[in-house]
C-alpha cells in the first residue's frame, strides 16, 4: 500500500464530491435560481414593510396631534366614555380590527438527502479507486516476479 494510492483515492473523492455539488447539490444552477427568487421575494417584502412603516408613522403622528382621532380609534376598539350610550344592532357584528405585521416569508427548506448521497458516492468512488490501484500494483508485482 503506497501513500500515493491513498492520495489518489482522496483526490478522486474530492473531485467526485465537488463536481456532484456543482451539478446536483446546493451549488447547482437550479438551486441558484431558487436563491435568486427567494432574494427577490425578500426584497419585495422589505419594500412592503417600508410602506407599512411609513403609513403607521403617519397614523401615530395623527393620533399624537388630534384628540378627535384618538376618540375615533378608541370607539373602533370598543372603548367608550362613561357618559356615552352604546346601541348595538344585531345584524352588524362589532369586532375590532386586527393589525398584521406584514407577510411572513419563510426561509428556504434545505434538503440534506443530496448531500448525504453525494458524500456516499464520493466515499465509494474513493474506496473503489484505492482498491483498483492496489490490485493493479499487485498484478504488476506478480508480472515482474514471473518473468
Amino acid at each position: 500500500m503506497k501513500v500515493s494510492h491513498l492520495a489518489t483515492a482522496a483526490l478522486v473523492s474530492i473531485v467526485v464530491i465537488l463536481s456532484g455539488n456543482l451539478l446536483f447539490g446546493v451549488y447547482s444552477g437550479d438551486r441558484y435560481e431558487e436563491l435568486v427568487a427567494h432574494r427577490d421575494r425578500l426584497a419585495e417584502n422589505v419594500e412592503e414593510l417600508k410602506h407599512r412603516h411609513t403609513a403607521l408613522q403617519a397614523r401615530v403622528e395623527l393620533l399624537r396631534r388630534s384628540s378627535d382621532a384618538v376618540a375615533v380609534e378608541a370607539r373602533r376598539l370598543q372603548y367608550y366614555a362613561g357618559d356615552e350610550i352604546v346601541i348595538r344592532i344585531d345584524e352588524m357584528p362589532s369586532r375590532p380590527s386586527q393589525q398584521s405585521p406584514g407577510r411572513v416569508i419563510l426561509g428556504r427548506t434545505e434538503t440534506h438527502a443530496n448531500r448525504r448521497l453525494l458524500r456516499f458516492i464520493a466515499f465509494v468512488a474513493g474506496v473503489g479507486s484505492f482498491l483498483v490501484l492496489v490490485l493493479s500494483d499487485r498484478r504488476k508485482d506478480r508480472m515482474v516476479v514471473t518473468r
